[in-house]
């Protein structure tokens, strides 16, 4: 008698509680299948998260170590006396008193800012990316290397600093004058000008700016009021370099 005559000749009801046992393991096994292939994506994903956060850490590292070089060979010695408007530096811009790191992109990789002072009160920020394994000028819209003017003309100071959205700050404020504030950020992988207010108060002039294009002051105060500061410039000494470029 071969297996199904033996299958036949079984009562109606043992072919039955058969069936359901078959059905039972079917389901059962269709469950581990899915459990199985459940746990193996969810293996994937946490690798390729892993490997994602420990190429971004690298990518990271590798910066740091190019910006502390560069930091160090382009130390700035120059220095002026106060209210000494004839003397200027000479040396070249990438020479720097002061530096800060900003994820201005936000692609987890900080940008370079250093200060450049050129005279009494005078100077400019420049801005620096990690690409291609060099310490590169970021560049504007116009392809320009950045240069941010922080110069007072002997009135006044400058605030520079990043917020916890990523945006380079800087702020003049003159007394009675008026008062500058500008936020950078970048876009489309150049440096942008994302908002700017000026305050001329003896000509009476107040303009405000969002991407370039014009917005009310209580607009302008408004977006500017979210941006809250989380870190500032530093001296360009050994000891900073090693404590903050990281």
């Amino acid at each position: 008698m071969n297996a199904v005559e033996r299958l036949l000749a079984k009562p109606y009801n043992e072919v039955e509680e058969m069936h359901n046992v078959w059905q039972e393991e079917s389901v059962i096994m269709k469950k581990r299948v899915q459990f199985a292939a459940v746990a193996m994506a969810s293996v994937m994903i946490i690798g390729a998260v892993g490997v994602t956060e420990t190429t971004a850490a690298s990518k990271r590292a590798a910066a740091c170590t190019a910006y502390k070089k560069f930091l160090k060979n382009n130390v700035s010695h120059f220095t002026v006396e106060e209210g000494d408007i004839e003397t200027k530096n000479a040396e070249k811009r990438d020479k720097c008193s002061s530096f800060m790191l900003a994820d201005l992109n936000g692609d987890g990789i900080p940008e370079l800012v250093t200060e450049h002072v050129s005279g009494y009160r005078q100077g400019f920020l420049n801005v620096y990316v990690y690409k291609n394994g060099k310490v590169q000028y970021a560049k504007t819209k116009k392809n320009n290397k950045v240069k941010v003017d922080v110069s007072c003309n002997a009135a006044g100071w400058y605030n520079v600093y990043r917020c916890k959205k990523g945006h380079l700050h800087a702020e003049w404020e003159g007394g009675s004058v008026g008062k500058d504030y500008s936020a950078y950020n970048f876009k489309s992988g150049k440096m942008n000008r994302y908002l700017h207010g000026s305050w001329e108060e003896l000509p009476g002039k107040y303009n405000f700016y969002k991407n370039g294009s014009h917005v009310t002051e209580e607009e302008f105060n408004r977006l500017y009021a979210k941006c809250k500061k989380a870190g500032s410039m530093h001296k360009n000494t050994a000891k900073n370099r090693t404590k903050y470029v990281k």
